[in-house]
């Protein structure tokens, strides 16, 4: 079973193209997807989460058509973008008034647990978090709805080592350990050595590996 099916997508800007992009990422497993800045994982992530459409293909997501019925799947999805997309005006405790009535499956009990397991303020501004902080409250709130898909775009972006490490622990402590799917982009490559089951590879629009990761690292160290 399939938790992502891409089959022959295309899709092109005025400054990229994406072509016949066909993958497949297996339920109960985390599948890293690397590539280098501007490559297009943020663009295929986007297709895949409804905001972008493809001019020609088909994704499927939890084994249904993501364009025929994006919003019961996005309430099964939990997303991390690379930056912060939250209002920084709010606190934590404003923000989860805003977002819970989005999420049928919303536990104001998980999320008040990762707030404290994550040594989140609940009262202070999201604007005087620091980057690692806006991060832990992205992970806290996409572990809050119960989702069965996670999707990481390029989550250790703009921390330190240390920092990135303690994300990945975090990671893999809540997610893996209970064979959670995800699905996690980014550039660094050492990231997906710690976690990652499978990977794809993306250069110039194109994928250009994908299988496990013990093969795939080793055909790109070589």
């Amino acid at each position: 079973m399939n938790a992502i099916e891409l089959s022959n997508v295309n899709y092109s800007s005025d400054q990229f193209n994406l072509k016949n992009i066909s993958f497949k990422v297996p339920q109960g497993f985390v599948t890293g997807f690397i590539g280098r800045n501007g490559a297009g994982k943020t663009t295929i992530i986007r297709l895949i989460m409804d905001l972008y459409q493809p001019q020609t293909g088909v994704i499927r997501v939890l084994e249904e058509d993501m364009a025929l019925n994006p919003i019961e799947l996005k309430n099964r999805i939990g997303f991390v973008y690379s930056e912060n997309y939250f209002n920084e005006r709010w606190t934590t405790k404003q923000l989860e008034k805003m977002i819970a009535p989005f999420y049928r499956k919303w536990d104001h009990q998980v999320f008040e647990f990762y707030l404290e397991k994550f040594d989140l303020p609940i009262n202070k501004s999201i604007k005087t978090f620091s980057t690692g902080m806006k991060m832990k409250l992205s992970l806290a709130v996409a572990f809050s709805h119960h989702a069965e898909l996670y999707i990481f775009d390029e989550p250790t972006s703009g921390l330190d080592p240390l920092a990135r490490n303690e994300l990945l622990e975090i990671i893999q402590q809540e997610l893996i350990d209970e064979n959670k799917t995800i699905f996690m982009s980014t550039h660094i490559i050492s990231d997906l050595e710690k976690i990652a089951d499978y990977i794809i590879h993306l250069s110039d629009g194109e994928v250009i590996l994908n299988g496990s990761k013990e093969q795939l690292l080793q055909d790109i160290k070589l």
